[in-house]
């Protein structure tokens, strides 16, 4: 191996942002507050996770 020749770097994958989903993050926590805050605060738990996975895919830290 000639010592000029260096391994090539790892090129890092740089994270793509969904807007949709953010977008969509947005409504279901804005909605899971307004259950929470609501004598209705049934929906509230169902209405977080999907907002908080829809925020963690729009962010594209799943995939």
């Amino acid at each position: 191996m000639d010592p000029k020749e260096v391994a090539p770097k790892p090129i890092k994958k740089a994270n793509k942002i969904y807007r949709k989903e953010l977008a969509l993050a947005l409504l279901l926590l804005t909605a899971s507050v307004r259950s929470l805050l609501s004598a209705q605060g049934v929906h509230f738990y169902f209405l977080l996770f999907q907002g908080v996975t829809f925020l963690l895919v729009g962010l594209d830290l799943i995939g």
